[in-house]
C-alpha cells in the first residue's frame, strides 16, 4: 500500500515463512518483491550483510525478546513454567510459536486453528470482572500490639467497605443481579521502606481479630517468599499497606468444546499443499505446506512444514513436530 519502512512481517515474507499469496485467505496480495528492497535499502546494505540473513536475525532477536520476557513475568511473580502450558495466539503467535517457546521447560506448547479470534474467545468466555483500588494509609511495625493490629485492621475494614458498595452498585448498574456477584478482599503489602508492593488475595473478608492481620501478613510472606525467596525476608522492617482493592466477578456460561473422533497419523492428501522454499539457518530449505482447516484430529506433522489458515501462519521447524488432539488443539513438540 504504499509503505516503504521495512517490519518484522516483511522478513518473514522475503524469507519464505509468510505466503504472499494467501493473506487473509488471498484477499490481500503481498509485495514480496517491495518488501525485499524496503529490507535491502534501508537495512541490509548499509550494513552490509545479505537481507535473507539480516531477516533471520530480525526474527531470531523478537523470539529471543519474547522468551526473555515469558521467563521474565513468570519469575517475577513467583511461578514456576514447569507448571504451565504456553498458547500462541493472534494472527502472528503461532508463527513465532516454536521460537519464543524453545528451551523453556513448560508442561506443553499449543495453538488453535482459531489463533487470530482466540483473544476475542477468551473475552466471551472469562468470567465478567472489575477491580476496584483506593489509597489507604496502613502501618504495622515489627511486634505489634493487638490494639495496635486492631486500629489498622479497622482502617483495612472501612476501605474495603467503600470499594464493595461502589462495586455492587456499579455491577447492579450493569445489569449483574446481586447475588451473582462475588467479591474479593485485595490487600498491597510491602515491607517497610520498600518501592515495590505484592498485590495478596486477603484469606478473609474482613479484620474481627489480631489473628485476622497475622493471617493477612502470613499471605503476604508466603507469596513475598515465593517470589523473591525466602532469604530476602525482612519481617523486622514492619508491614505498609498503601492500597486496597476488591475484585468483583460474576461467572459467565462457559463454551461446550467440541471433541472429535481420532484419526490417522497421517494428513488427508488434500490437506496438503506442495512446497516452499523456506530461508533457515542462513540456508534455503523446502517447507511442507498444509492447509490447517482440512488437517484432522490424530494427524502429526513433522518440520519443516508450515501449517496454512486464512489469518494465521503456523510454522514447525525441523527438529520439531505437531500433534493434533481430539479437541483439534495443535500441539507442538520436539521430535524423538
Amino acid at each position: 500500500m504504499g509503505n516503504d519502512i521495512p517490519t518484522v512481517m516483511d522478513c518473514c515474507v522475503i524469507n519464505g515463512i509468510l505466503n504472499p499469496d494467501n493473506y487473509l485467505g488471498g484477499k490481500l496480495k503481498l509485495d514480496k518483491g517491495l518488501a525485499y528492497r524496503a529490507i535491502k535499502g534501508r537495512c541490509a546494505d548499509p550494513l552490509g550483510v545479505d537481507p535473507h540473513d539480516l531477516s533471520e536475525g530480525v526474527i531470531e532477536l523478537i523470539n529471543l525478546r519474547m522468551r526473555e520476557h515469558v521467563k521474565t513475568v513468570t519469575a517475577v511473580r513467583g511461578f514456576s513454567l514447569a507448571d504451565y502450558y504456553l498458547a500462541g495466539y493472534g494472527g502472528a503467535g503461532p508463527m513465532f510459536l516454536a521460537g519464543y517457546s524453545d528451551g523453556l521447560p513448560l508442561k506443553g506448547v499449543f495453538t488453535v486453528p482459531f489463533a487470530a479470534a482466540f483473544s476475542a474467545f477468551g473475552c466471551a468466555s472469562t468470567d465478567y470482572v472489575h477491580r476496584y483500588q483506593k489509597s489507604t494509609v496502613v502501618f504495622l511495625p515489627f511486634g505489634s500490639d493487638d490494639t495496635t493490629k486492631m486500629q489498622m485492621g479497622f482502617l483495612l475494614n472501612m476501605g474495603w467497605e467503600e470499594l464493595e458498595k461502589t462495586a455492587m452498585t456499579e455491577m447492579m448498574e450493569e445489569g449483574v443481579p446481586k447475588e451473582r456477584v462475588k467479591l474479593e478482599q485485595v490487600a498491597y503489602v510491602r515491607y517497610m521502606g520498600q518501592m515495590e508492593d505484592v498485590e495478596v488475595d486477603s484469606p478473609v473478608k474482613r479484620i474481627n481479630s489480631p489473628a485476622d492481620i497475622d493471617k493477612l501478613i502470613a499471605a503476604f510472606e508466603e507469596k513475598y517468599t515465593r517470589i523473591f525467596f525466602r532469604v530476602a525476608r525482612q519481617p523486622e522492617a514492619g508491614y505498609q499497606i498503601m492500597e486496597l482493592g476488591i475484585r468483583a466477578s460474576a461467572v459467565k456460561p462457559k463454551p461446550l468444546i467440541r471433541k472429535y473422533e481420532m484419526e490417522d497419523k497421517t494428513p488427508p492428501q488434500h490437506a496438503y499443499k506442495g512446497e516452499r522454499e523456506v530461508y533457515v539457518k542462513k540456508e534455503w530449505h523446502r517447507a511442507l505446506l498444509y492447509d490447517m482447516d482440512e488437517l484432522r484430529p490424530g494427524n502429526e506433522i513433522d518440520g519443516l512444514a508450515i501449517i496454512e489458515a486464512p489469518s494465521t501462519t503456523f510454522l514447525v521447524p525441523q527438529g520439531k513436530r505437531v500433534k493434533i488432539d481430539e479437541y483439534k488443539v495443535f500441539w507442538l513438540e520436539d521430535k524423538r
